[in-house]
């Protein structure tokens, strides 16, 4: 079976999420990934979602593109990092040498 970047990448940035929700384990889970960019040996996908439903409907997304410097991928992915949308607004967390950013 494969799990992808889940349970190595992904855990950083969920963990980030739920300590900051103060969450602790999610009731259902959900992935979908696939091999989208080049067909080589590599045996992970190449992009991965993964979405996880915490007690109280509070869901933490987490999106992952293992080629994501190539010609036609995301506008975001100069940065990793952990974004928080609620009610009240947004806040953005980086890597250490990143700025984050909040909005109110």
């Amino acid at each position: 079976m494969k799990r992808g970047e889940c349970p190595n990448n992904a855990t950083h940035f969920v963990d980030l999420a739920r300590w900051a929700m103060k969450l602790d384990y999610p009731e259902r889970t959900v992935s979908l990934g696939a091999r989208g960019y080049y067909d080589d040996d590599w045996q992970w996908y190449d992009m991965q979602t993964c979405t996880w439903q915490f007690p109280g409907k509070n869901f933490i997304t987490w999106e992952g593109q293992c080629a994501a410097k190539y010609p036609g991928s995301s506008p975001l992915t100069d940065w990793a990092g952990c974004i928080l949308l609620g009610s009240a607004g947004a806040e953005f967390w980086g890597r250490k040498y990143e700025e984050g950013w909040e909005l109110a």
